[in-house]
């Protein structure tokens, strides 16, 4: 009876084992989802051990500028292999035309899951942007360590910008800061068309990266947790 008592709790155990490891992998590298899929699903991204929330996005164009809503801008989560946690953003900006300009602003939550880890900085870079003439693809981000809509005493803790023009470009940069276990983050996105002497102008924008560092790394409290249950399963088989 003690024999197939401690087999069922090595299974049990097993079964945990190969549970968590799924849990672990779909949340390292989970599948992409438009930020109107993550708003409407009501739980939120979840990316290693960090989950983003509360999605807004508004869109303002002028002339002949086109920007994407919330449906059209894809969030594509992975965890790099020095534990930073990204999320790739593609849609498609672009303005022609003297004057056009394609304004987006996005905002959301980021919060730790585990009750351990805390976020210490970030990085905003530019993947695909092309200016053709007079014009510039621009994201600024601010950051910060409350909501800055419903929170007075919320201070902002990073702020970088990113931009491309026809003959230079800020392809990324970083901002560090105190350990956080939630920060809210602020986009504003504009491309735009100048026009000028140029006749053939054109900026796009169809992707951009954001990613968080994390300490401790994500998967760190998961391995804990299955090494945990890997020494119970063997000292279960033990006293078998």
């Amino acid at each position: 009876m003690r024999f197939l008592l401690n087999n069922r709790i090595v299974l049990l155990l097993g079964a945990l084992l190969i549970a968590q490891a799924g849990l672990v992998a779909d949340t390292m590298d989970p599948d992409a989802a438009s930020i109107q899929d993550i708003i409407d699903g009501g739980a939120g991204y979840t990316v290693g051990n960090l989950t983003f929330t509360n999605f807004s996005v508004k869109s303002i164009t002028t002339g002949s500028a086109v920007a994407p809503n919330a449906a059209g801008i894809l969030a594509d989560g992975k965890v790099l292999a020095d534990g930073r946690v990204q999320l790739d953003f593609t849609g498609s900006w672009t303005a022609y035309g003297l004057g056009s300009v394609a304004d987006t602003k996005i905002r959301f939550m980021v919060a730790c899951d585990d009750g351990a880890s805390m976020i210490e900085g970030n990085e905003l870079g530019l993947t695909s942007a092309n200016v053709r003439g007079d014009g510039y693809v621009v994201i600024t981000e601010n950051v910060f360590d409350g909501n800055p809509s419903d929170d007075p005493t919320s201070q902002m803790i990073g702020d970088k910008i990113v931009a491309k023009f026809s003959d230079r470009a800020v392809m990324r940069d970083w901002a560090d800061f105190e350990g956080q276990e939630v920060v809210w983050v602020e986009k504003d996105i504009s491309v735009a068309d100048l026009g000028g002497e140029d006749l053939v102008t054109l900026s796009h924008l169809s992707g951009f990266y954001q990613n968080f560092t994390v300490t401790p790394e994500p998967g760190t409290m998961s391995l804990l947790g299955l090494g945990t249950l890997g020494l119970l399963a063997r000292r279960f088989r033990r006293k078998r």
